[in-house]
């Protein structure tokens, strides 16, 4: 199972998930943070990451249908009017899937508009994928984002913008986010338009972005057991 199952949001509706961090093995699961996300409303996710290792092993012909899994989420189902907004995001996710007909990504599986073609807007925004995909064999494999079907893909209904993969550790193609080696994902100048200042934090050559609300809190015990030795 993913950390959130199914999310729904109601027409005229809205739900924001931000400032969440999971860091997980999950077996038999399609996603890191949510399956399946039933968007008639507005949904906005943002500074949220995931760190896991995701194994699935269950065939697909024994409940008659086709294996999608996804470092981020699993599948976005849109309807018409609906807005989706995810900024400021990451995934760092080892995918092993043994079964057949499998639909395996870095970052998200699938985007799919429910109600064929009527107009819906999806913006994805300063995010990466980091990881690795062993699949034995079936469909498609993206380095980011799979599938998307049903949608006016131009520049005013979905928008995948300053998003990268890593393309040393991911062997596919993807043509909605940039491929960067990586050594280059652990330059600050890869990553055009980040907050560098509010939200992201980067060690020149050594990680790739992190959140600055990642950094470890300063300890106060050292220092109170410093401060004697100061008399």
């Amino acid at each position: 199972n993913a950390c959130i199952g199914k999310v729904t949001v109601e027409k005229g509706g809205k739900i924001e998930i931000s400032d969440c961090s999971v860091d997980a093995e999950i077996k038999d699961g399609p996603a890191g943070l949510i399956t399946t996300v039933n968007n008639h409303g507005t949904l906005t996710i943002k500074n949220t990451s995931i760190k896991c290792q995701i194994d699935y092993n269950i065939d697909p012909l024994s409940w008659g249908g086709d294996v999608k899994t996804a470092g981020f989420i699993n599948q976005i189902l849109l309807y018409k009017g609906s807005k989706t907004n995810i900024e400021d995001c990451y995934s760092d996710v080892d995918i092993n899937i043994m079964v057949r007909s499998a639909v395996a990504s870095g970052f998200i599986g699938e985007l799919f508009n429910q109600d064929h073609r009527e107009r819906v807007d999806v913006a994805i925004k300063r995010c990466y994928s980091t990881g690795t995909i062993n699949k034995t064999n079936g469909y498609a494999t993206a380095s980011f984002l799979s599938i998307v079907d049903n949608l006016y893909t131009n520049e005013e209904t979905i928008i995948v913008k300053d998003c990268y993969y890593n393309s040393t550790s991911f062997k596919k193609g993807d043509k909605y986010a940039l491929p960067k080696t990586e050594e280059e994902m652990k330059q600050l100048a890869t990553f055009e338009n980040w907050d560098f200042e509010n939200v992201w934090d980067i060690d020149e050559g050594e990680t790739m972005p992190y959140f600055i609300s990642e950094l470890p809190e300063p300890c106060g015990l050292f220092v109170l057991l410093l401060f004697p030795l100061l008399l």
